[in-house]
Formats: structure tokens, sequence, C-alpha cells
């Protein structure tokens, strides 16, 4: 059976290998899969430790989550765990290496209609420190003009649960189906398939290797 998610990452570090390799760079690859570092860069005698992602939203995450038989657990990275993002964005086939300084922000790559600043792909064709954020009318992109509401402002509703990522998601489900996976997070199975769906996935494909009732 195919696992889209392993899929997806296993497209993305050919990506970078690539991409990387006609940069200038030597790529090597840790032994471990439980390193937070996905592959090793080399050029002009410096060494370089790279996490990739593929991720259409350009999310950047800034923890690392799994689970275990305690229940779920997150760690937010430090810049001990790895130098900069590989971040593979799928819908325009191209890759951006921001640092791990710019963990919890987003990378952009599509026309944007907000006034709110947003970093840009572009910024970020080779690995990067800094960077300063765009605006849409640099672009010439018409900016979205809302009416401002006569209701005081109000606070958008804060999740009661921390999602896991993806692959740990998927992973607790195989492990102990939709049911087992939603008392590990205090709701129902048809949330997880939810959250599964979110994520572009289909529940239907994610099958539990036990015989837990899903």
């Amino acid at each position: 059976m195919e696992h889209h998610t392993k899929n997806k990452g296993d497209l993305a570090v050919a990506k970078t290998i690539a991409d990387l390799t006609e940069k200038g760079y030597d790529i090597f690859l840790p032994l471990s899969e439980h390193l937070p570092i996905d592959l090793i860069a080399h050029k002009s005698g410096e060494i370089y430790r790279i996490q990739v992602k593929h991720r259409a939203s350009g999310f950047l995450e800034a923890k690392t989550q799994w689970a275990d038989k305690n229940g779920s657990h997150s760690k937010k990275y430090s810049e001990k765990d790895f130098d900069y993002y590989a971040l593979y964005l799928p819908q325009i086939d191209r890759i951006s290496y921001p640092s791990i300084k710019f963990a919890g922000c987003t990378i952009r790559c599509e026309e944007c209609h907000s006034p709110t600043p947003f970093y840009w792909f572009e910024d970020f064709s080779d690995l990067t420190d800094e960077a300063e954020k765009r605006t849409s009318k640099e672009f010439g992109w018409k900016v979205s003009d809302r009416k401002k509401s006569s209701r005081p402002a109000t606070r958008p509703a804060k999740r009661k649960v921390d999602r896991p990522e993806i692959e740990v998601l998927t992973k607790q489900i195989r492990e102990l189906g939709f049911v087992g996976t939603g008392k590990i997070y205090g709701v129902s199975d048809n949330a997880i398939r939810k959250w599964v769906k979110h994520e572009g996935l289909d529940p239907k494909q994610i099958k539990c290797q036990n015989n837990f009732n899903n």
C-alpha cells in the first residue's frame, strides 16, 4: 500500500538534492531516520544541516511532534537541531531555503491581496539567513479594501486541541485506529477523519495495522 505522506516527503527530498546539487553543493544523507535533519550540504568548506518540508501552505513548523504510549508530545526546534529548512512548494515546483530563524513563519509563493507584509519565496532561492518582508503593492496586486465593521473586534477562536503533524497523525491511526487516536487527543474518530481531510488526504486510504474498530 502506498503511503501518501511518505511519498510527498521522498519527493521533497529528491527535489532538494537535485536543486542543491545544481547550486554546487555536495549532498550527504544521514543514516538515522530519527534525526531532525534530512540532508547535509557541503560547499566551500562549510557544512549545513537541512530539514526538508513538503508544504503547499508554505508554513514552517516551529516544533516537532511525536506520540508514544504516554500520549502526544511536542518540542520546539532550536538552532542546535538544524540550520536551514528546504521548503518544497509543490504548486510551483520550487524550493526555498530559510534558516531556522524563520521557524513559525509562512513563505508565500502565490498572488496575495492582503495588506499584511509577507515573506516571498524568491528571496530564499539559496540558503538564507535574512530577508525583508514584501507587500502586495510591490507586485502591483490590488489590496483588499475591507470595510470596517461597527462591531467590536473579536479574537478568532483558538483550537481546543493542538493538532499533530500529519506524519505523526497517520502513524497513530495505523497503530491505534481512528477511535484510539481520537482518545489520545480527547476528540471523536470523526474529528480525526476531518483532520486528515484538512491535510488533503483520504481517510479511507489509511488502514489500521491492527484489528481495532475504526
